[in-house]
């Protein structure tokens, strides 16, 4: 079965839409469900029409007015004030829902069952500027009552879609100061807000649509790019336009779309007492990790950063806050001092694990630099392009470096000579044992692998992850590595068997950082939606979720 909607100018800005049912194989006319119904109008978001915008007209008109359940038994058509359902086998409507008070800006059915969310927006006015709220209803569509509603937000929402039985996607635009920004927003059907995510176009995200299987996710803006998501990492695989060709990620920094309350570093104090985290656009939080208590947050408002590190001990954590400037921290004391850097944008960070050395990588090359007096120690020539990823030993004596091809070189930095190089793949992730003598690699495929450093031989290959490796964490007796990945999950693995022990499952977005307490009793997971996860290392089992 095929529906249309035909829309009609009628007069003042104001459209009307017939809706029809066809036969999809021959395109005969099956039902004409209903005639002159109200499509849009200018005034839809307060203008009026001597402020007409026949650009917002359009795209409102190309935005999809109908949705199908997931049965095909069910067709919904909405307006600003109403949604219809008919069936459609008979042509029989079978419910109307109206009376929303406020408008209705988009309506989706859920994968599974008869649910049907509606996004709601009001409108007002606050010293001559437009404010707008927008909030989700849920209603079981038999009977048309209202399960559940959720909290409401500064999004405008102009799309809806289910990714899967448990999440649901909302599209739109927020006005941060001037002008529109087109908006993403992942929403849990039991917690709420998973993230939020400014695409950096202009205008609105105007269409969302998923998969038949769920694994993927596109989403259309104003400017008429689309992006091709993977839902299962939530992260965006390609992106179309008419001026470039489809290349993975071009918009943003991360690769994850929802990657605004990312955890983006974990460590213990070295008396375990304390777990500091660095969560994006949150600052970094202290927890006592007995007891769940949060004892302290650090820059809670200062500017985002997207490439961080704290060191072993979490006395010390350092943030890249643009090209060239890195913030650092004492964790004890609060305070902070800015550190210009010179030499072109930096495009890796990590602290040595008594926080005294800051290695700081660029485009073919490394800087070494004192964190107390920020003098710069030693400068490493890299082979290689952009690096991308760093890891001290645990002596502070050995770096290790990988960049955007597939080999990692490791330094002596007493000499400041490559020990080794080593071909790994699409590198994703580096971490030393704690004896320095291994070093382990995570990659794009799902691979881990453990290398010699004496010979430079690969030892080990681990593989049970079905996506990219995004951390990698040896326990202190160097006998378990855990690591976390884009299939939202957390392996510990035991080193001498290469066997699996554990596989910690929990997490709603992609693992992106992991740390084992001083007495590896405990390994502390972070992942995409702000959350750390405490698990009990001898038995699997939660232990507890800090936020």
């Amino acid at each position: 079965m095929l529906a249309t909607v035909e829309y009609q100018y009628v007069f003042g800005g104001s459209y009307n839409a017939d809706v029809r049912l066809l036969d999809a194989q021959t395109g005969e006319l099956r039902f004409k469900l209903k005639q002159n119904l109200k499509a849009f109008e200018a005034s839809l978001y307060g203008s009026d029409f001597r402020n007409f915008d026949p650009v917002h007209v359009l795209l409102n008109l190309r935005r999809p007015r109908i949705a199908w359940s997931s049965n095909s038994e069910l067709l919904a058509y909405w307006n600003s004030d109403e949604l219809l359902l008919w069936n459609s086998t008979t042509g029989e409507e079978t419910l109307k829902l109206k009376d929303f008070k406020h408008q209705l800006t988009a309506a989706a059915f859920s994968t599974v069952g008869q649910t049907l969310a509606l996004a709601i927006t009001t409108t007002s006015k606050q010293d001559k500027a437009m404010t707008f709220v927008s909030t989700i209803r849920l209603y079981d569509a038999m009977s048309g009552e209202v399960t559940k509603t959720f909290p409401p937000s500064d999004q405008v929402i102009s799309c809806l879609a289910f990714p899967n039985q448990k999440q649901i996607m909302a599209g739109g635009w927020r006005r941060p100061t001037n002008g529109t920004v087109a908006t993403l927003e992942l929403l849990d059907l039991q917690a709420g807000s998973l993230g939020i995510l400014q695409t950096g176009d202009d205008g609105s995200v105007n269409i969302i649509n998923v998969s038949s299987n769920g694994r993927s996710l596109t989403f259309q803006t104003d400017v008429a790019s689309v992006n091709l998501v993977d839902t299962q990492t939530w992260s965006i695989k390609h992106t179309f336009d008419e001026n470039t060709e489809s290349s993975p990620d071009q918009k943003s920094v991360s690769r994850f779309v929802l990657s605004v309350r990312r955890v983006l570093a974990l460590a213990f104090s070295a008396n375990g007492k304390t777990l500091a985290s660095e969560i994006e656009r949150g600052g970094i939080r202290l927890w006592d990790p007995r007891t769940g208590e949060l004892k302290n947050r650090l820059g809670e408002h200062d500017d985002s950063a997207a490439i961080v590190d704290i060191s072993n001990s979490a006395t010390t954590a350092a943030e890249v806050i643009d090209d060239e400037s890195i913030r650092l921290w004492d964790v004890g004391s609060n305070e902070k001092k800015i550190l210009p850097t010179l030499g072109g944008p930096i495009s890796a960070l990590a602290l040595s694990p008594d926080g005294r050395t800051m290695a700081i990588g660029r485009a073919n090359k490394i800087v070494l630099l004192s964190t107390a007096n920020r003098e710069q120690i030693r400068t490493l020539a890299a082979n290689g392009s952009d690096i991308k990823y760093l890891a001290f030993a645990a002596d502070g004596g050995t770096l290790a470096a990988a960049s955007d091809g597939s080999t990692i070189q490791t330094w002596n930095l007493a000499s400041g000579q490559i020990t080794q190089t080593m071909p790994a793949g699409k590198i994703t992730a580096l971490r030393f044992a704690p004896a320095g003598r291994l070093l382990a690699s995570g990659t794009e495929d799902g691979s881990i692998y453990l290398w010699d450093l004496q010979s430079g031989n690969l030892m080990l290959q681990l593989k049970k992850h079905s996506g990219s490796v995004n951390a990698i964490a040896f326990s202190p007796e160097g006998n378990f590595l855990a690591s976390g990945g884009d299939d939202r999950t957390v392996i510990i693995w035991e080193i001498a068997t290469g066997k699996p022990r554990h596989t910690l499952k929990g997490h709603d977005l992609a693992v992106t950082c992991l740390a084992f307490s001083p007495d590896g009793s405990l390994l502390a997971t972070g992942a995409g939606n702000s959350s750390v996860v405490l698990w009990d290392v001898p038995t699997g089992k939660l232990n507890r979720v800090l936020k």
